[in-house]
């Protein structure tokens, strides 16, 4: 077999993201989507996000001839690799829970009074406090709906679970934050109320 030919059978082989100009625009697409998710499940410190998302595309670099899918199947496999890089990191190091979750998230200016700026950054910390007691699931979960913005269908698919099943909890970790941020006001009136 001629080298030429040897070439074009590799070639034919070859995944749709194995070439460098391909792949290039594939991380392009999908950095700011991976950051997002691997942010969302471990909520910084950002050099630990900006690390683990490195390593993410690292490994798929080194893996891309052994993908042949679409663009959603690409952003699926991406978010495993990073999802098993956080596993992964958490297992080497045995974290301790006490993460501070979401924390450098910055709101997008608003019309609200300094006073209503103070309220909403209070609730924020609140539901920051809530959301570092789920489950890693539930977090996972939460990250995939509501830092990434992607459908129960698509979350279903990428966990493995039926959409029902992500509705669920999806409602849980809902009434959850909405119950806890509740309980906490209440009892914040209540002390203001006797001060």
């Amino acid at each position: 077999m001629t080298s030429a030919s040897l070439r074009l059978r590799r070639r034919a082989r070859a995944g749709p993201y194995s070439g460098e100009v391909a792949f290039r625009q594939l991380f392009d697409a999908t950095h700011p989507i991976v950051f997002r998710y691997v942010y969302g499940l471990i909520g910084g410190p950002r050099q630990e996000v900006e690390d683990i998302v490195a390593d993410t595309f690292l490994k798929a670099w080194q893996a891309r001839d052994h993908f042949d899918g679409d663009r959603q199947a690409a952003v699926r496999w991406l978010l495993t690799i990073a999802r098993n890089e956080v596993i992964d990191r958490f297992r080497a190091r045995q974290y301790a829970a006490g993460i501070t979750w979401l924390e450098d998230v910055e709101f997008a200016s608003s019309d609200l009074s300094p006073e209503q700026q103070v309220i909403e950054n209070e609730r924020w910390l609140q539901v920051q406090a809530i959301v570092q007691t789920l489950n890693e699931r539930q977090r996972e979960i939460f990250a995939l709906r509501y830092v990434l913005g992607w459908k129960v269908k698509q979350i279903a698919k990428h966990l493995g679970m039926a959409e029902n099943t992500v509705s669920v909890n999806l409602r849980r970790i809902l009434q959850r934050l909405q119950t806890e941020v509740q309980d906490q006001t209440e009892v914040q009136d209540q002390e203001e109320g006797t001060t």
